[in-house]
């Protein structure tokens, strides 16, 4: 199912500037040399991103060929990504701390957000989600702070097969502190 926009006219659009418009290479100003344009869904309605892209324009300056973003735009939304941060959190909470299958994160998007997306879109989501997640518990200054005052740590395996859908949700959990280790959703069969 291909997402659906819609008329640009009932967007609310977001218009984003390069902050540092010197360049670093020989300190002239940039200048607009073209727009950005895409569309994102958040909690608060469908919104199309505009940002105004910037270069050198002095031929001679080896930054003259590399076009900068708005830095802001990340604060919106992940690169490539048609949801805002609020939505993807909200997948991912969705997820892995209340165990929701797929098709019970779709129905609820689309009732509570009038947000129409597939399966895929949302298995997306779930997948960078979860290695977002992976790359924070994997630093081992934050764990070993983490388990300074542990003396035992316990780990448990768990399915959890949620109450729609055939996909079962395997957690690894560690039961001293209470934190969900990671999670890898398996097709049941």
């Amino acid at each position: 199912m291909g997402h659906r926009w819609l008329d640009d006219s009932a967007l609310v659009q977001v218009f984003l500037d390069v902050e540092d418009r010197e360049c670093r290479h020989c300190g002239c100003k940039m200048h607009v040399c073209d727009h950005r344009r895409h569309r994102i869904e958040t909690l608060d309605g469908p919104r199309k991103i505009v940002c105004r892209l910037v270069k050198c324009i002095d031929r001679t300056c080896p930054g003259h060929h590399r076009t900068v973003s708005p830095e802001a735009e990340l604060a919106i939304c992940l690169p490539r990504s048609i949801f805002g941060w609020d939505v993807f959190c909200w997948i991912g909470h969705r997820r892995f701390s209340r165990h929701w299958s797929v098709p019970q994160i779709r129905g609820e998007l689309q009732d509570s957000y009038q947000i129409q997306v597939s399966d895929d879109a949302i298995e997306d989501v779930i997948a960078r989600y979860q290695a977002i997640v992976a790359a924070r518990e994997q630093d081992p200054e934050r764990l070993a702070e983490i388990y300074r005052d542990v003396d035992d740590v316990v780990l448990s395996i768990d399915g959890l097969q949620p109450e729609k859908g055939h996909e079962t949700l395997y957690v690894v959990r560690e039961l001293t502190k209470k934190r969900v280790w990671f999670g890898e959703p398996l097709v049941s069969s």
